[in-house]
């Protein structure tokens, strides 16, 4: 029995009489307030009267459920996506798993935390992209192809139709990674008019290396491969030298890949004994799977590097460096060899 309750000298009764009050007047927090007290009040003998209270508790909170549910769309709209989220999180708590918007809930829940790290993410690749420009404008290609990759790397709670400024930053890349490789294509095609076809394939290759697959650039370069190959009287196609083994990649590249969609797609709200809401049960095996990728990437950039293939070590270097915290020794070295790169790229 509430201690309050007996020094006020209130019933049961009287508590669930203001209880229904409230409820009467829309004031569900304070009527499931009252029906609480009276619940105290009330003997666990009395199981009718138990029962009675216990639906009301309950239809005090399905509805405080909505009407918080409610207030998130004002807000989602508002684009205050924190609130929302806010809300939302109080609403779940409030909901049976059986109730019928308790899906919508869950589902509205998941959406403003995506959007609010979208915005998060926002703000954070914005002065990215904005030094990416500058270096541009500079010439500094390679600095700003660092800038719009970091930024990219933020932007990725979006999907490529969704936002603006992701569209954005990868018109950016794939402009700077053009600019970057077109002496590699000059160099090659002059080669390739003096029959110099190994020359020529050498430098299409690293230039094939350092943009990214959807860069239309990519398209001229396998056509002057191809062209090289054809006129050389090879019929195999150019490969890259990986420095590991096909095996050693692929499963690698398949355990983050795993991890990492169940990483960001675990809910705190699924019921698992063994972890507190506020620890992802993924967490360890993500990390382990991230870094392990990370040290690939490190060791390729180092084949490229010790064979002087300096613009290809540098982009396997800023991959590498999305795997690693900041002040880890392993970060503390990619950006050392990144800056290396930088200075013995002509």
């Amino acid at each position: 029995m509430s201690i309050f309750a007996t020094m006020l000298g209130l019933s049961a009764g009287e508590y669930l009489k203001q209880g229904d009050i409230y409820f009467n007047e829309g004031r569900f927090g304070e009527a499931k307030i009252e029906y609480e007290k009276a619940e105290e009040l009330t003997p666990e003998t009395d199981k009718d009267k138990m029962e009675i209270i216990e639906k009301k508790v309950a239809e005090c909170k399905k509805n405080l459920a909505l009407s918080h549910l409610e207030m998130s769309k004002s807000y989602q709209q508002a684009g205050n996506f924190e609130k929302a989220v806010e809300l939302l999180e109080v609403a779940l708590e409030l909901s049976d798993k059986s109730a019928a918007n308790y899906e919508e809930i869950h589902r509205e829940l998941d959406h403003s935390r995506i959007k609010m790290f979208q915005k998060m993410s926002d703000s954070q690749a914005e002065p990215l992209i904005k030094r990416g420009d500058e270096f541009f404008n500079e010439g500094s290609y390679n600095e700003a192809m660092v800038e719009y990759r970091e930024a990219l790397k933020i932007l990725k709670y979006y999907q490529e139709s969704e936002d603006e400024l992701k569209k954005t930053a990868h018109a950016k890349l794939n402009e700077c990674e053009a600019k970057i490789v077109a002496p590699y294509i000059e160099r090659a095609k002059n080669f390739i008019e003096t029959e110099m076809y190994e020359e020529a394939l050498t430098e299409l290759n690293e230039a094939r290396e350092i943009i990214d697959d959807e860069n239309k650039t990519k398209q001229q370069i396998d056509k002057l491969i191809y062209d090289a190959h054809k006129k050389k009287g090879a019929n195999e196609s150019a490969q890259e030298e990986d420095f590991i083994s096909k095996q050693e990649w692929d499963e690698a590249m398949e355990d983050y890949k795993e991890l990492l969609n169940l990483f960001f797609n675990y809910s705190y709200t699924d019921s698992d004994p063994f972890y507190p809401v506020h620890q992802n049960k993924y967490e360890d095996g993500f990390k382990e799977a991230k870094k392990r990728l990370g040290n690939l990437y490190i060791k390729r950039a180092e084949g490229h590097f010790n064979k002087n293939k300096f613009a290809v070590a540098l982009k396997y270097f800023v991959e590498a460096e999305k795997f690693f915290d900041e002040e880890t020794p392993e970060c503390v070295y990619v950006n050392e060899k990144i800056e290396q790169c930088k200075s013995n790229i002509k």
